[in-house]
Order: C-alpha cells, then structure tokens, then sequence
C-alpha cells in the first residue's frame, strides 16, 4: 500500500453501532396478546370451575348410590331408596315444578325422556311395584341399580 492509503486508512473510524433494542415499553402487539391470553385463560377457568360445579350433584349422588347397594337392608328397601335418588338428581338438574309431582308411568316416561341414550328397563313399572310390595329380589336390585347409574351419569346428554 501507499503510504497515501495508509493515511486514508488510518483516518477511517469503526462503525458506531446503535445502542440494543429494550423489552420495554412494549408493542401494542404485545400488549393485545397478553390482554387476550389473559382473557382467555380467565374464562377457561371460569368454566371449568362452573362445569364442576353444576356437575358436582352427579359424584355426590353415585356416592350416595354405591352407600344404598352397600347398606345391609332389603332389596326392595334398596330399590326404593334408588328411586328416591334418582327423582332427586331429576329435582337437582330439571327443578322442583318439572318433577315433584311425577309418580307412576309419567315418572317413568320422564326418565326415558331425559335420557335416551340408555335403554329403561322394559319391565320397570313392575319392578317398582315389586319395591312397594317389598317383593324385589337381587336380580331386580342390580338391574334397577345399574338403570339408575347410568341414568345419573348420562340423563343430562
């Protein structure tokens, strides 16, 4: 090189580099994901929350259930004590006013009703009648306890 180019060279100054971009203040871009990330999470907990909530009636009452087949009482004593159950969990979810006065073939009418994705007993009217005249055998028992089961898990669909 020239001792020219050598005193050009020499008078060039680095490249001044601007100083690093902050987090903060934020974009508004940001600020609108944070806001509805916020939003969102806010009302998924709300929902779950309010769906176990409105739902807890259901593992109350198949606790209560599993309580009537395990009590040392008579079939028909049990089958009773199921039905008693099932018009609660019916009182609980569709109101007082719907179904207090329900009794006898309404009463069943409104079960299958309210939950058609299982199938009732073909004989349930006997089977009642059989609890009332404390005549209901084991077998009567879990065929009526496993209606009722599957009625609290699934009336609501």
């Amino acid at each position: 090189m020239t001792p020219e180019q050598q005193l050009l060279l020499s008078q060039l100054q680095d490249i001044a580099l601007p100083d690093p971009i902050g987090w903060w203040p934020l974009s508004h871009l940001v600020w609108v994901v944070i806001v509805g990330m916020t939003g969102f999470l806010s009302g998924f907990i709300w929902y779950k929350i309010d769906q176990h909530r409105r739902l807890f009636y259901r593992k109350e009452a198949q606790t209560k259930l599993q309580k009537i087949l395990a009590s040392k009482t008579s079939p028909s004593e049990k089958l009773l004590k199921l039905n008693t159950l099932l018009k609660q969990v019916a009182i609980t979810y569709y109101g007082r006013q719907e179904v207090a006065a329900l009794t006898g073939k309404t009463w069943q009418d409104f079960l299958k009703r309210n939950c058609v994705s299982i199938s009732q007993p073909d004989d349930l009217d006997a089977l009642l009648k059989k609890a009332y005249a404390q005549q209901a055998t084991e077998e009567d028992l879990q065929r009526f306890a496993d209606y009722a089961q599957k009625w609290i898990k699934g009336h609501h669909q």
